[in-house]
């Protein structure tokens, strides 16, 4: 995780896959995991053929056995953890907040939910905690009517229900992926969809009309602000459609181009064993898939003749760079998968010194592996170009 060399005594290995990890960072990372009230950490080594609990190529995602994580993680988040899985495995857990005793309330029998704490003895409400000692729910709803009025439309405005538990969910800063952290499910936070959870779901690829296309970092032209906040115009709200009508016009260009092209490396990539894993013998989404790629070559070559034109007369190399890597960027994943599907491996010789180089697993290019090699190992500087033309070959 940090990227770092470290001994051997530092490393740990999970009991359920095997996988190993710096033991600090994986402590960290655990610990983190469970402050979040992620009471279930799996395993997030990268997996090529997916496993565990994913369904498609991602994290290993086999979940960590109670007894490691005890062994890993300190005594209070520990504690924190039976706390967390405790309220999770009993809706009516609650904890007493005079003592912070953990228990269950048996509430069915009596009329007001009230609760006595085993340790300390003394009542609570179910539903308010000791917010109204020695009155009513009832009167204390009628008290508080206009608070609770306003919290709701507070929440109304900030929030929005989980597609998949309804629980509100509060987006502070970052991209419009979100992930709910009580049952993980990921959406969109513009239209509340469904998302693959991947780093960059589908929802918002430029090509995806259904979806919310080129706004994964947009702002919400729906969301209320407040006083401090920027008024939303109707400008977002114009930005929006034009890039909806972007995305149709670019399907509509380049669709026709892409289409058979897409079905023709289907068609090559179909038989490989890694091609089929990878996408579970799904051909919807392998031909998908296929058509993305070829369709964003068919982008990128009016592309090449402008970086051409406008760069190469000022800065040859900045240029050249910028092309290889364009170019390189459509074609390393079918010349992937074309690789595996007629029976060749992830392992290429230098230039240089003529040393095996291995690629790792997954889609890391080969291009990116030849320049760390030719960096570190034969002390060249990295050579975009040429480590992209022998990737292509």
């Amino acid at each position: 995780m940090c990227m770092e060399h470290v001994p051997a005594e530092d490393v740990h290995a999970l009991i359920v896959c095997g996988h190993r990890f710096h033991v600090q960072c994986l402590r960290t990372f655990l610990e983190i995991e469970i402050r979040e009230a992620r009471i279930y950490p799996s395993c997030f080594q990268p997996d090529v053929d997916g496993g565990g609990d994913q369904p498609q190529r991602g994290p290993c995602g086999r979940a960590i056995p109670e007894h490691e994580l005890a062994q890993l993680v300190s005594a209070d988040t520990w504690t924190k953890y039976e706390q967390f899985k405790f309220c999770r495995d009993n809706p009516n857990a609650r904890e007493c907040p005079f003592c912070d005793h953990l228990q269950v309330c048996d509430i069915a029998s009596s009329k007001e939910p009230e609760c006595t704490c085993q340790q300390c003895h003394r009542e609570f409400c179910f539903v308010h905690s000791n917010a109204h000692v020695g009155r009513s729910c009832a009167d204390y709803d009628a008290q508080t009517a206009d608070d609770q009025r306003l919290s709701r439309s507070t929440i109304n405005q900030i929030a929005k229900p989980c597609p998949g538990c309804n629980n509100p969910v509060e987006k502070n800063g970052g991209c419009n992926h979100m992930t709910c952290v009580i049952c993980r499910t990921s959406f969109c936070w513009l239209c509340c969809a469904i998302v693959d959870d991947s780093p960059a779901p589908e929802h918002f690829a430029w090509w995806n009309i259904a979806g919310c296309p080129n706004s994964l970092l947009a702002d919400d032209h729906t969301a209320a602000t407040d006083d401090d906040a920027t008024p939303i115009t109707t400008t977002n709200a114009v930005a929006a459609c034009l890039l909806r009508l972007g995305a149709v016009l670019l399907v509509l260009v380049l669709g026709p181009i892409g289409a058979p092209l897409g079905l023709l490396c289907t068609a090559c990539c179909w038989p490989s064993h890694r091609f089929r894993s990878r996408f579970r013998g799904n051909f919807r989404l392998a031909l998908s898939w296929c058509i993305r790629m070829c369709m964003r070559l068919v982008w990128v070559l009016p592309l090449t003749i402008f970086v051409l034109i406008v760069t190469l007369p000022v800065v040859p190399f900045i240029g050249l760079a910028a092309l290889s890597g364009e170019i390189e960027s459509c074609f390393i994943d079918i010349r992937f998968e074309l690789d595996w599907a007629i029976g060749r491996h992830g392992l290429r010789t230098c230039p240089q010194c003529t040393e095996n180089i291995t690629r790792p697993g997954g889609f890391t290019t080969f291009a990116l592996a030849l320049d760390w090699h030719l960096t570190n190992y034969c002390g060249l500087f990295p050579r975009w170009l040429s480590s992209c033309i022998l990737s292509a070959l």
